[in-house]
């Protein structure tokens, strides 16, 4: 949001500025008389010192009271009026009574206001080699000042994250090992022995073979199968071969089923 008020501010000072001075044109449509006209200019004058004033306030205001918020002032006013005031010239143009096509094909007639040789203020034409490159200029310089990443680095204020947004704490949860009941060895017993044994004898494995594999402290059915094929013929003295297949086979039985 304060990037986009930042925004909304900087679109709106030239909108103020520009739209006043297409009133002032709009009044002078069709007058001929030259005290009326005379009149209109000194508005027109009276408008652009008004105009300074409308585009300085903001950034004394802030210099004053909100100094930390400066640079930051500063960036959005001066991109909001680089990058909208094309924007506005085009549309007040439009609504004044002239193509914005074909002022900036001929250029503006007293444009700007300046200090003339006998001190008076005299009006400055503004012709399109001049005009169509400033507006071009204007419009990159706006693109280039609004960006986020140049607001950030050169006012400390970040846009895409709200200063008052904080990022949120991860809440520490109990750990996984808190969680997770203790799994433990399989404590084995005369049942499990047994329950090994049958499930041996079953797969025609020899007796002498079961025997080597109990006394070598394998003595649950969880035991046997967690045991390799290689581990399996070093303690029967088959060959790896038929310890591989024993493997497959036991495994084939306790998951499924025999299948």
């Amino acid at each position: 949001m304060r990037y986009a008020r930042g925004i909304l501010i900087g679109a709106l000072l030239p909108g103020i500025i520009l739209g006043g001075a297409a009133l002032i044109k709009m009044a002078g449509l069709g007058v001929t008389d030259p005290a009326a006209l005379q009149t209109l200019w000194s508005i027109f004058q009276i408008w652009i010192a008004s105009s300074v004033a409308v585009l300085l306030a903001p950034i004394i205001v802030t210099y004053i009271k909100y100094r930390d918020l400066f640079r930051e002032i500063l960036i959005f006013e001066a991109g909001g009026l680089a990058f909208f005031f094309p924007l506005w010239f085009a549309l007040f143009t439009d609504l004044s009574g002239e193509s914005w096509v074909t002022v900036v094909r001929y250029g503006i007639d007293d444009a700007l206001v300046f200090l003339g040789s006998d001190g008076s203020l005299i009006g400055v034409d503004v012709g399109p080699i001049i005009l169509i490159p400033l507006l071009l200029a204007s419009l990159v310089i706006g693109l280039i000042l609004l960006r986020p990443s140049f607001i950030e680095e050169y006012s400390g204020y970040t846009p895409s994250v709200s200063p008052s947004e904080e990022p949120p704490t991860p809440e520490t949860g109990p750990s996984v090992v808190t969680e997770m009941p203790e799994v433990g060895r399989p404590v084995p017993t005369e049942n499990t022995i047994a329950e090994m044994r049958r499930l041996l004898q079953s797969l025609s494995v020899p007796p002498t073979a079961i025997e080597a594999i109990i006394e070598s402290d394998i003595k649950t059915v969880t035991d046997l199968v967690a045991t390799s094929a290689r581990q399996i013929a070093e303690i029967t003295g088959m060959n790896v071969q038929a310890a591989s297949d024993l493997q497959v086979a036991i495994q084939k039985h306790v998951w499924y089923g025999g299948i």
